[in-house]
């Protein structure tokens, strides 16, 4: 929008602390159209201008009071902040640490999600840490279908299975449909096995993964041995019986 199409700040259109102004054709306009990245900010005294004095993460407010992409200064930092007109890296992507005598986000080993340039603290799913304080990849041929290995004993032993996989009683991982499964993420209600955890959208009863009731997208269950659940919330289209506590279809 221009400038001579702006009329000065009208308090008669300021809804939801959007701080909207009206434009010439008496339409109310978001701030967010003058910067969709901010989190706050003020106008001028006359309303004819937009000052962003906050931004979401990712972003920060730079030298023009807009919002600017952390990434488009820093490689590979995931949050940053200002110091003057410096702009500094408050927080690295996984796989990237600090180097605070250069101000950049540098690589980890290999396979490494947080180190420190030294050590190395955690390691991507299909690695693990090894005793020279490294990251190894996994060998499927040893571990199928393992995404984490528990270093702490010995022998090494796979942690966690991916999902559709548990383990067998000598720590392999086994498909989820496999008699001897058992801490198994299935991947639906028809895959049945004793389970520690289900996966969205599906809740833990008895061992076993029972997929939400229709519309359902949150449950109340006292415990996991309990069957019987209440919906707390429901998907578009479906509201709360409280009746029944079950989602129902709208209309």
């Amino acid at each position: 929008m221009d400038e001579q199409d702006r009329v000065p700040y009208n308090l008669e259109c300021d809804y939801d602390n959007f701080y909207a102004y009206v434009s010439n054709d008496d339409t109310c306009v978001s701030w967010l159209s003058e910067d969709e990245h901010a989190t706050d900010g003020e106008w001028s005294p006359t309303g004819m201008s937009w000052k962003s004095t906050s931004c979401e993460e990712g972003y920060y407010v730079n030298d023009n009071d807009r919002c600017a992409a952390c990434a488009d200064s820093i490689a590979n930092v995931l949050t940053c902040y200002v110091d003057g007109s410096d702009v500094l890296v408050d927080w690295c992507e996984d796989g990237y640490y600090y180097a605070d005598e250069v101000n950049e986000c540098a690589a980890c080993p290999d396979g490494a999600g947080g180190c420190d340039g030294t050590s190395v603290y955690w390691c991507f799913d299909y690695y693990y840490q090894s005793d020279a304080n490294e990251c190894t990849e996994i060998d499927q041929n040893d571990w199928p279908h393992c995404v984490t290995v528990n270093v702490d004993g010995s022998p090494y032993a796979c942690d966690t299975c991916e999902e559709g996989y548990g383990y067998d009683w000598d720590w392999n991982c086994v498909a989820c449909d496999d008699e001897n499964a058992y801490d198994c993420l299935v991947i639906s209600a028809d895959v049945q096995t004793w389970s520690w955890d289900c996966k969205d959208g599906y809740y833990l009863s008895n061992g076993w993964c029972y997929a939400y009731p229709e519309g359902c997208v949150d449950i109340y269950q006292q415990n996991e041995f309990r069957t019987k659940i209440a919906c707390t919330e429901c998907e578009d289209g479906y509201y709360l019986d409280v009746n029944t506590h079950h989602c129902s279809p709208c209309g």
